[in-house]
């Protein structure tokens, strides 16, 4: 919470378990309480009584994300063909330079995506039963074949709200350079 800064509060606690973390692997003070392994707040609105940010958090035992340690979502869409457009362009665009930078607006859904058909693929998951904070970053593992065994895609996680309405979160795309797919190749992709 408080961004790159922590805040007030924030640096607080950082500071604090810093200074745990010496005590105990430097000093060897088995007793110092360093907490959670894992931890992340999140703003969670203001208090009405005194304007101060309200913190909300989780934590874990070990780090999110790590292998053995993961959440799955099931896809659909299975083995799909598309292409690039002639003479490479023009492509899908995922932002518009001057529009997609802006944090404001991309945060508020109003950062511009299109896909253009037979230029993507698409798999979907069921809707969540509940909403989902990501923490960390996400993979997908995909084979992919090309003609001319190599290919460069650009890998996006759309969250698709009740309404049916899509949005790139903070317009962050993955790009991803496939060597060796002549035959087909398997690959892991980090979603941002």
């Amino acid at each position: 919470a408080g961004g790159h800064d922590g805040g007030e509060r924030e640096t607080g606690r950082v500071a604090r378990r810093t200074e745990a973390w010496f005590d105990r692997y430097l000093k060897g003070d088995e007793g110092a309480n360093t907490g959670p392994a894992f931890r992340v707040t999140r703003t969670g609105g203001v208090d009405s009584t005194d304007g101060a940010a309200r913190l909300r958090g989780a934590s874990g035992d070990r780090y999110p994300g790590l292998a053995n340690d993961e959440r799955t979502v099931k896809f659909t869409g299975g083995e799909q063909t598309f292409a690039n457009p002639a003479g490479a362009g023009p492509a899908a665009i995922s932002s518009v330079p001057g529009i997609g930078a802006i944090s404001q607006l991309s945060g508020l859904g109003a950062g511009v995506s299109l896909d253009f058909p037979g230029q993507y693929a698409r798999f979907d998951s069921a809707p969540l039963s509940t909403g989902v904070r990501v923490t960390g970053s996400p993979s997908v593992k995909l084979r992919v074949k090309a003609d001319g065994g190599e290919a460069v895609l650009f890998a996006k996680v759309y969250d698709v709200g009740p309404n049916g309405r899509q949005q790139l979160p903070s317009q962050l795309v993955s790009p991803v350079r496939v060597t060796g797919a002549k035959d087909g190749r398997t690959v892991e992709v980090r979603l941002p």
